[in-house]
């Protein structure tokens, strides 16, 4: 089993982006301030997409309630980082409104992300120093790695002191720099039988 941290989460606050679970979680916000990238996976076929959504509905009196009701597992964060094999970080930042979101593009931030390949397979990062405390990629470097790594589609996921990826119980080459931070909602791969 693999699991990373998810979407974004204020402290006391709980989620500010939207997940789904198959298994009947679903967490909706109405605190997501512009469209957000979304992982949309279906059972069904196997098929994973990243596409921009809100990230929440209003319905049934509350946000988020019932958002791809077609769906499986979805999980939103973003900003879009590399669309049809380019990155486009710049643009998404931008679009996505992240601007006043406080996360700070140009520094060099442990940072987590998925993208998806060209022949549909799953890539998911977790990238930080092993000598520096607290450092790893610009946003523009990450889109520009995952380019590198044959990522078709891809979006950043929660960083900072929420990158985290576990395999198998203890995290992988795991070197203390940020905090050990609780997250909200995390994307969790197994081996299928």
């Amino acid at each position: 089993m693999l699991a990373i941290n998810g979407g974004y989460f204020a402290f006391g606050s709980g989620p500010v982006s939207y997940s789904k679970g198959h298994l009947g979680y679903e967490s909706p916000s109405g605190n997501v301030k512009g469209p957000r990238a979304c992982l949309i996976y279906d059972r069904q076929t196997g098929e994973a997409r990243i596409e921009l959504s809100m990230g929440r509905e209003y319905s049934n009196g509350s946000w988020g309630a019932g958002l791809y009701p077609d769906a499986d597992d979805v999980i939103c964060a973003g900003p879009t980082l590399v669309k049809d094999d380019a990155n486009v970080f710049w643009e998404q930042y931008e679009a996505e409104s992240f601007e006043t979101s406080g996360i700070s593009p140009e520094s060099p931030y442990p940072r987590s992300a998925l993208c998806i390949k060209d022949d549909g397979g799953i890539l998911l990062l977790a990238a930080q120093s092993h000598t520096v405390k607290a450092r790893g990629f610009s946003l523009p470097e990450l889109a520009d790695y995952l380019v590198s790594r044959g990522c078709r589609d891809a979006m950043n996921l929660d960083g900072g002191g929420s990158t985290a990826m576990w395999w198998v119980g203890p995290p992988v080459d795991y070197e203390p720099g940020t905090e050990d931070r609780s997250v909200y909602n995390a994307i969790l791969l197994r081996e299928l039988e």
